[in-house]
């Protein structure tokens, strides 16, 4: 028994509540490949925060004892490091549209009407305004590409007095 918490679809069938937590917050079914890891090691805590998609191999290369499982913190950081972004097998999004999101070609827009836009779940338009997914790009990154001007004047040393 996997001891992880599940919802009954029907009579006969029952499927792991992270799983359809996952699908919801993607807006699509999981393939046969992806497994939903749960960061904080409880099987128990289904928040979405805690739950992250990854390849069946390097879910199994965090978990298994083997000669390339990571043995150290700063191993499951380059590891999650590497599945970020539009790196991610599952991503719906990629770094140039987030960052249209985050600035001003979809200000003033409901996450609803951005997302049919761009034909995604508007929880994905919400969650990336929110800060909760994609916080590698931030407002920083957003205004030196906006503004290269700008980017440059940021970028200078502090004048000595």
């Amino acid at each position: 028994m996997n001891n992880y918490k599940k919802i009954r679809i029907s009579r006969t069938e029952t499927r792991d509540e992270h799983r359809i937590i996952m699908e919801k917050h993607i807006g699509r079914r999981l393939s046969r490949n992806e497994v939903v890891h749960h960061k904080d090691g409880n099987k128990s805590n289904n928040n979405i925060e805690n739950l992250e998609i990854m390849s069946r191999s390097d879910h199994s290369r965090l978990h298994a004892p083997t000669k390339t499982s990571p043995k150290s913190e700063e191993e499951i950081v380059k590891l999650r490091e590497r599945m970020r972004g539009s790196k991610s097998p599952t991503s719906v999004l990629t770094e140039d549209l987030v960052r249209l999101i985050l600035g001003s070609k979809f200000a003033g827009k409901s996450s609803r009407k951005v997302a049919k836009e761009l034909k995604v779940a508007h929880t994905t338009i919400a969650r990336v305004r929110a800060g909760i997914t994609w916080t590698h790009i931030n407002k920083l990154d957003l205004l030196l590409d906006a503004n290269p001007v700008e980017s440059s004047i940021l970028c200078l040393p502090p004048t000595a007095p």
